[in-house]
């Protein structure tokens, strides 16, 4: 009776101890299955971002055909004011904080002129390979301040959702920004500056 009692114990031991286990399998399996779907999500909307930011570098060939037809100066410090100061009331409405967010377009100006100085200087040897450009100030200007604002929004989502741009993003930013005649150093100059760029605390964004 005792034997078969303790054998009965027994077993009741080890399928408990079994049910443990394949209960720890599914709870581990459920958080692995979490935490890659969040790892996803995270990477898709930080390459996202990527993509912005490559695709408004993309029109500074258009902006330096135009200034070169039209002879003018690469630097415009009144229009980058311009730019800069509409970039940091939509950082605020978007729930940024505006000076965090500041030398990341600075950096973007700075990465735009140097691309059309070297476009220019390409074309002091040979031809432009498209010579038709895009109107500069109805269909160039408006797409940018466009696609900036949108880049401030994405960069708002994405830290609201808990994502950062810690350095293991660097690789998948220099892959994704690779817009002709951009360097090396222009995208270490953007991606350091994205690092930089805060939520507003306790404020609650408004988008209009």
């Amino acid at each position: 009776m005792k034997y078969e009692l303790a054998e009965s114990m027994e077993c009741n031991w080890f399928q408990a101890l079994k049910t443990f286990e394949e209960v720890m399998k599914l709870v581990l399996t459920g958080l692995l299955s979490l935490t890659l779907s969040t790892l996803t999500i995270a990477d898709t909307m930080s390459n996202g971002i990527f993509q912005l930011i490559n695709q408004r570098l993309t029109y500074m060939q258009d902006v330096a055909l135009f200034k070169a037809k039209n002879h003018s100066a690469v630097e415009d410090l009144a229009q980058e004011k311009q730019v800069l100061e509409k970039a940091l009331i939509d950082a605020q409405q978007a729930g940024l904080q505006p000076d965090s967010i500041a030398d990341f377009f600075q950096a973007q100006m700075d990465a735009a002129k140097a691309i059309q100085y070297r476009y220019m200087a390409d074309w002091l040897s040979t031809r432009p390979e498209n010579s038709e450009y895009r109107d500069l100030d109805s269909e160039v200007r408006p797409k940018v301040l466009e696609l900036g604002v949108e880049i401030v929004v994405r960069i708002s989502e994405y830290l609201k959702a808990g994502g950062a741009f810690d350095n293991k993003l660097q690789q998948d930013f220099v892959r994704t920004v690779n817009t002709r005649h951009l360097s090396e150093n222009d995208k270490k100059n953007i991606f350091e500056s994205l690092q930089l760029i805060r939520l507003i605390k306790n404020q609650t964004a408004v988008r209009e």
